[in-house]
């Protein structure tokens, strides 16, 4: 870690294994929990591309103990204890079509239905 910033989990299992499976990819989150719980790394999610770049989604990724680097990921639901929360921001905060939903309590697709109504309005 002393070279990096943050280390996405799944960039771990791929560097690993080159072509992981599931228990792969859960060996490397119980390797962080271990980690953050022991103060050695901070645990937070980010936004980011998956490994084939073809979509972005929300990862662990670990930082050193010093890091300012923060989380992008608002939590959904309850966020594991060893993980640091995003901070809370005021204003003007942008959200996934996918947060907003889960926060109103509707498909993805109403949302991105009545966004795009809302601008052609």
């Amino acid at each position: 870690m002393e070279d990096a910033e943050a280390v996405p989990t799944t960039a771990v299992a791929y560097a690993i294994r080159g072509n992981p499976t599931r228990s792969d990819f859960v060996a490397v989150r119980r390797a962080a929990r271990v980690l953050a719980e022991a103060g050695k790394v901070r645990a937070i999610y980010m936004w980011l591309p998956t490994h084939d770049e073809s979509r972005t989604t929300p990862q662990l990724v670990v930082t050193r103990p010093d890091s300012e680097m923060q989380g992008t990921v608002a939590a959904l639901g309850p966020l594991p204890s060893w993980v640091t929360r995003p901070p809370t921001v005021f204003g003007n905060v942008a959200m996934s079509t996918r947060e907003i939903a889960a926060t109103m309590g509707v498909s993805a697709s109403t949302v991105s239905r009545d966004m795009r109504a809302n601008r052609t309005s």
